[in-house]
């Protein structure tokens, strides 16, 4: 197991703070007590650069620490974007399947408006079909009845002539027969009389 950066810059300067007392003090040792001035000027010299690599330790620490809140932070945002960017890509699928389920159904009404209209066109050829049949038949109709007519006029005509030719034929016989009998006599008193007078 790894311990973390913050922890082992601890440990560091707790170990380079221990040298540096240890330093001092056998430095203290090995030489002479001339004066009390030299060991206490050594002294406070010794503990302000201690202090002064604590703070900078710690000043270190500190902005480790910031930085793997950043870090942190950064990688919250990233996801939150990619989050961001799978939920406008599913809302993108839905809006195209939306929009594909629209032109379908309207593909589908496109197309039962257009059997409707064949069926209306057939239905109306039907009927002018049939419109036409019937003033066929009328006409037809109109046509016998006619000739009909025509024929009830001639029986009419015929029955209305037929005593008046009936007549006319009696007239011709009555004057074929005044004539033949008008050129026999004639002949025969004119042949009579020329021989025997």
């Amino acid at each position: 197991m790894h311990r973390p950066m913050f922890m082992q810059l601890f440990d560091t300067a707790a170990t380079a703070a221990t040298a540096a007392t240890t330093a001092t003090t056998t430095t203290t040792t090995t030489t002479t007590t001339t004066t009390t001035t030299t060991t206490t000027t050594t002294t406070t010299t010794t503990t302000t650069t201690t202090a002064t690599m604590l703070l900078l330790l710690l000043l270190q620490l500190l902005l480790l620490l910031l930085q793997q809140l950043l870090l942190l932070l950064l990688l919250l945002l990233l996801l939150l974007l990619l989050l961001l960017l799978l939920l406008l890509l599913l809302l993108l699928l839905l809006l195209l399947l939306l929009l594909l389920l629209l032109l379908l159904l309207l593909l589908l009404l496109l197309l039962l408006l257009l059997l409707l209209l064949l069926l209306l066109l057939l239905l109306l050829l039907l009927l002018l079909l049939l419109l036409l049949l019937l003033l066929l038949l009328l006409l037809l109709l109109l046509f016998l009845q006619l000739l009909l007519l025509q024929l009830l006029l001639l029986l009419l005509l015929l029955q209305l002539i037929l005593p008046l030719l009936l007549l006319l034929l009696l007239l011709l016989l009555l004057l074929c027969y005044w004539c033949y009998y008008y050129y026999y006599y004639y002949y025969y008193y004119y042949y009579y009389f020329y021989y025997y007078y």
